[in-house]
């Protein structure tokens, strides 16, 4: 059996709802199994819920996917502004190790591992974690507070065109990422909210109108016309 769409599943409910509203035959039809005014009401009650709940998941998926797009952007641009930071640093510094790993350029070296496939596994979780979100933002913030706290790093630096202003721009440009990652989190979470109360809507619709339509058939089953009307 095909399932329609949430939105088409509502039309159909509005269809049926809107030709009881209007027919005086179908709604002695669905009288005559207990479906009155005051039952009737009930279900519309139930379709406007799900509605309403269609409408506000709708619209907390777009809020999350609408910043989604912009902390992608966001993301690239700050991938490209560390890379040429440390790209200077680098030129800077090519061989000073120290420099480098109090920066988070370089990896301070590790104990050596008793296994080799422990120590293949433990690579492999590292370069899972350095390509995450929270690894890029913690190596940009070790990388940047660094900078600024190093005298002997910002005077050189300085010297090819990063001001301490250039660099305090940059800094707060990585915070204000952080800020839209987590309204982003909290965006996630109403979108879920939303969705499982869209679920929960849609099912107690569908529920009424299959209930609605089983007795139609099991009382009336002859009455070809008005069980099609309420797709019987």
């Amino acid at each position: 059996m095909v399932t329609l769409r949430i939105a088409d599943q509502l039309d159909d409910a509005r269809v049926i709802f809107g030709l009881i509203e209007t027919d005086p035959g179908l709604q002695n039809f669905l009288a005559s199994f207990g479906y009155n005014p005051a039952k009737i009401a009930e279900g519309q009650a139930l379709l406007m819920a799900a509605s309403d709940a269609r409408d506000a998941a709708h619209a907390a998926l777009g809020d999350q996917y609408g910043l989604t797009d912009q902390l992608n952007q966001h993301r690239q641009e700050l991938n490209r502004m560390i890379s040429k930071l440390k790209a200077a640093i680098k030129t800077l510094y090519p061989n000073d190790r120290d420099m480098l790993e109090t920066t988070g350029i370089r990896c301070a070296p590790r104990a050596a591992s008793k296994s080799s496939e422990v120590t293949e596994t433990e690579g492999n979780k590292a370069r899972q974690a350095s390509r995450s979100q929270a690894a890029l933002l913690d190596q940009a913030r070790t990388l940047y507070n660094a900078v600024l706290n190093e005298a002997s790093l910002l005077a050189e630096l300085e010297s090819i065109g990063y001001s301490r202003e250039r660099l305090e721009e940059e800094r707060q440009r990585i915070e204000h990422y952080m800020q839209l990652d987590v309204l982003q989190e909290a965006r996630k979470s109403e979108a879920r909210v939303q969705t499982a109360l869209q679920r929960e809507k849609l099912a107690a619709l569908t529920s009424w109108l299959k209930r609605m339509r089983k007795l139609a058939r099991i009382t009336q089953p002859d009455q070809i016309a008005y069980l099609n009307m309420i797709r019987a």
